[in-house]
């Protein structure tokens, strides 16, 4: 594997990381805005 080949690929890991972490939080900080509205 080239360094150039690594980079590229290292970077895509990198945005599905972010991407799965967008998803996790997203939803629970909606569901933690209710519960303040409902207060």
């Amino acid at each position: 594997m080239t360094l150039n080949g690594f980079l590229k690929s290292s970077i895509i890991v990198v945005i599905i990381s972010i991407i799965i972490v967008i998803i996790i939080i997203l939803p629970s900080h909606q569901e933690t805005e209710k519960k303040y509205q409902k207060l």
